[in-house]
């Protein structure tokens, strides 16, 4: 199933489909498009180069969704693959999102020069293995982001100053909090690997209720 936006495709698009008859062209955009409503709940990977403004949308749009693909396979910017990919020690906020629902891998560089015309950043195909079911036991994804941004606010601040100023806890409660997930009040929001920001959110909304 090729999904294309726009008109000046689809000459070309009938072109690949004389030989390849079990091509179906949808002409729509695909942030409007239910995957579920494509594939009738059956198995599905996802394949594109997509335009490197959307992939902060598109992302997310498979991961979230109630149908999730098998894995997706994406050419997107150098910058923003290597931000999936992170690990602790050099982790952001989109990083803890891809990796909180797949395990990314970067299969190659794209350097610019392959393509014409030479655009000012340079590429990587990468590879998402989707989880057909969550290794974390995250019981309110909202309340896990929520705590997750607000320490993202302060990238390069201890987690105890974070916690403190952008989440309104008081001194005392966010040191027992690091104490009882067995974490220093130093550490920075970027070391924190995916399993330790469960155990943190856990622990700040049994303080909370």
């Amino acid at each position: 199933i090729a999904v294309e936006k726009d008109e000046h495709f689809l000459p070309l698009l009938k072109k690949v489909k004389k030989s390849h008859p079990n091509l179906e062209i949808v002409m729509d955009d695909i942030l409007r498009v239910a995957a579920s409503d494509l594939v009738s709940g059956s198995e599905y990977k996802v394949v594109a180069n997509i335009p490197y403004y959307l992939t902060g949308k598109l992302i997310p749009l498979f991961l979230e969704s109630v149908h999730k693909p098998k894995s997706l396979t994406l050419l997107i910017q150098k910058e923003v693959g290597e931000n999936m990919v992170a690990t602790p020690g050099s982790m952001s906020l989109v990083s803890v999102a891809t990796q909180l629902y797949a395990k990314p891998k970067i299969i190659t560089h794209v350097p610019a020069k392959d393509f014409f015309p030479a655009p000012k950043v340079e590429s990587v195909v990468l590879h998402l293995d989707v989880y057909k079911k969550s290794p974390y036991n995250i019981s309110d994804y909202q309340s896990f982001f929520k705590v997750v941004k607000a320490c993202f606010l302060g990238k390069r601040k201890q987690l105890h100053n974070t916690l403190t100023n952008n989440l309104k806890l008081e001194k005392e409660k966010v040191l027992e909090i690091l104490s009882a997930v067995q974490l220093s009040p130093e550490v920075r929001p970027q070391e924190l690997s995916i399993e330790q920001w469960v155990s943190l959110v856990e622990e700040i909304k049994k303080v909370q209720n």
